[in-house]
């Protein structure tokens, strides 16, 4: 079983509970069975309420600088637009899995790939 997303990010300024996240909607910071996948997604679109939890804290849940390509595939299939897509693309270009997932949101986007 993995762990839950409170072992890599923690709520910080506010009180556990249900945010408004823009693009998302909704979301309950105090239910630890959330997704990683949307939490990750929620911090890297810039969340102030979320931060990661710090080695130093706990060594062994710190979150890794770098996703693999899958995951990053996955990030690029989720982005709300283009220019999300092309920012987590260029974390990775030489991916060919990554590359792929670009081209597909881009077209299902109806975006020019700009590449």
């Amino acid at each position: 079983m993995s762990k839950p997303w409170t072992a890599y990010y923690k709520v910080i300024g506010i009180i556990p509970g249900r945010v408004l996240i823009p693009g998302t909607g909704q979301v309950d910071l105090s239910d630890d069975k959330l997704p990683l996948k949307l939490i990750r997604k929620i911090h890297d679109n810039g969340c102030k309420f979320l931060a990661p939890v710090k080695a130093e804290e706990h060594p062994a849940n710190a979150v890794p600088d770098t996703y693999t390509a899958k995951e990053l595939a996955g990030l690029i299939k989720d982005a709300v637009d283009a220019d999300e897509a092309r920012r987590l693309y260029e974390t990775n270009t030489s991916s060919k899995l990554v590359e792929q997932a670009f081209n597909k949101k881009i077209l299902e986007l109806g975006e020019p790939s700009g590449q």
